[in-house]
């Protein structure tokens, strides 16, 4: 099959959880590893779980070839943060599953910023974009942070990981929904409009929640409640 040409978007999130990326000197199973990962985050931000299912199969016999945990770690690394942007955790307990002793420090630390434990994350090892999330001073800052990364799909797991913390509030869950409708992520949009939702019923503004609802009953027909 051959190779699909990665996005941009998709090789940034690929280069976080890589020691390098130098993708034109890379070995083939890290190649097909690469394009396997950018094609489940695609599936699974459109909802699209079959396909999903088929590129994490692929993604891992690529990288079990290897037979290095940290080959292995990056592959279910690479599905939570695309989990954890949809509000969902169910492919992070696969990396959790591993045995953390050998996995990279950049591995588990960014592992700790997906699930809210930003206590146990080292800066340092972060994109710049997340860690000025993380060393934000207030929740208002950290909203800011979130808001202004350049790329849909790391603005998205940010705001995902931001509200894990509980670091992040209704203008964060707004963006989110900004973000995952304009780029058609249909996966995506519809587990955070019910955030949202849910947020505004809490809030007393039964109008607001009303006008996101008729925005849910939209994606219905594809999206199984």
């Amino acid at each position: 099959m051959a190779l699909r040409k990665i996005s941009r978007s998709g090789l940034a999130l690929i280069c976080v959880l890589a020691a390098g990326c130098a993708v034109q000197t890379a070995p083939r199973w890290q190649l097909t590893a690469d394009n396997e990962l950018q094609l489940l985050s695609t599936a699974l931000l459109e909802g699209q779980d079959r396909q999903a299912a088929w590129h994490l199969s692929e993604a891992l016999r690529a990288a079990t070839s290897t037979a290095r945990p940290d080959a292995v770690g990056r592959v279910w690394l690479y599905a939570c943060a695309i989990d954890t942007a949809k509000l969902d955790s169910s492919l992070c307990s696969h990396y959790a599953a591993l045995p953390q002793t050998d996995q990279p420090e950049a591995h588990r630390s960014y592992y700790a910023f997906l699930q809210g434990r930003w206590n146990a994350v080292a800066g340092d090892t972060l994109p710049a974009a997340y860690h000025s999330v993380v060393t934000a001073k207030d929740n208002a800052s950290r909203e800011s942070a979130v808001a202004v990364i350049a790329d849909p799909q790391s603005r998205l797991i940010a705001a995902a990981a931001c509200v894990q913390a509980g670091q992040c509030g209704q203008a964060v869950v707004d963006v989110a929904v900004d973000t995952a409708s304009s780029q058609g992520w249909r996966g995506a949009l519809y587990p955070w409009l019910l955030r949202q939702r849910d947020e505004l019923l809490q809030s007393g503004d039964n109008a607001g929640a009303a006008r996101v609802q008729a925005r849910i009953n939209l994606l219905q027909p594809g999206v199984a409640k």
